[in-house]
């Protein structure tokens, strides 16, 4: 990390809670970044329910009806962050606020490649070799490319393809994949003084309902060290705080953020709020 002293990283505890106070936790700690520049924050978290989490900028009032259906039993709530929509449920999440004035900020991809280089480095430390996306590529055989899809071979040249509706569908060159399955994906939402950046680790299959026949990691890898995505993530801001070689210090949510979110989740359990695009 560069100039790496200016700036140390805090860890929050994990959660267990439902999308509208996760996201207005991570709402309010991207608004407490204007209060201490100096400070990395990194929090993971869980879902209490299985949860559709929309990208900022999707479009729900649009959606087709059988879109919806498919659905049903889900909490649908919308992220601070861009990208697709994610499936909570069997996913470990994480998100982390770096200010404007750190290095990570410059360009989108160099905060993308210094969080998924290090997740991915102590996955493969613990059993699960993930690989970038464009490495992995770049690895695999000119004839055998797994993690591309059919429709896209066969696409004709200079036509794009519309863009899947859910993150874990598409394919960006910074995703970790395994075996050639998307086990991490993450998306941004930048302002002027600083970046929040979420990341969904698929730990496991949901098992039912849309998505499910999509392996997660511990389906690929059943001997990973450890089972428990909550018990892993408890050790892993001090392994980042050594990777990135910043000070760690583990702190709870402070009083005004844990104020501000609770605001937040009540206006992000409004219709509007989710209809809002």
């Amino acid at each position: 990390m560069t100039e790496s002293g200016a700036f140390s990283l805090a860890v929050l505890p994990t959660i267990d809670a439902d999308g509208p106070t996760q996201m207005g936790l991570d709402l309010a700690l991207l608004d407490h970044a204007h209060d201490e520049p100096g400070t990395i924050w990194w929090r993971t978290y869980t879902w209490s329910r299985p949860t559709l989490s929309l990208g900022y900028f999707q479009a729900w009032h649009d959606a087709p009806e059988a879109v919806r259906d498919l659905w049903k039993g889900y909490d649908v709530v919308r992220r601070p962050s861009g990208g697709g929509a994610i499936v909570h449920h069997g996913d470990l999440t994480y998100a982390i606020v770096v200010p404007s004035s750190h290095p990570w900020c410059g360009q989108a991809r160099s905060l993308y490649q210094a969080v998924h280089d290090a997740v991915g480095a102590l996955l493969g430390e613990d059993g699960a070799e993930v690989r970038r996306r464009q490495l992995s590529q770049r690895q695999a055989s000119a004839v055998s490319k797994p993690d591309l899809p059919v429709s896209d071979s066969l696409r004709a040249p200079g036509v794009k393809a519309p863009t899947p509706f859910l993150c874990f569908e598409d394919g960006d060159a910074d995703d970790l994949v395994l075996d050639g399955v998307k086990i991490v994906g993450g998306a941004q939402r930048r302002r002027s003084w600083a970046t929040v950046q979420h990341g969904s680790i698929r730990w496991r299959s949901p098992g039912t309902g849309p998505g499910a026949a999509q392996p997660g990691m511990i389906d690929l890898r059943p001997n990973f060290r450890e089972n428990s995505p909550v018990v892993w993530a408890s050790g892993l801001g001090e392994r980042l705080g050594k990777m990135w070689n910043v000070p760690v210090r583990s702190v709870p949510f402070p009083a005004e953020v844990m104020l501000a979110a609770h605001g937040w989740s009540q206006r992000l359990r409004e219709p509007e709020w989710l209809e809002k695009r």
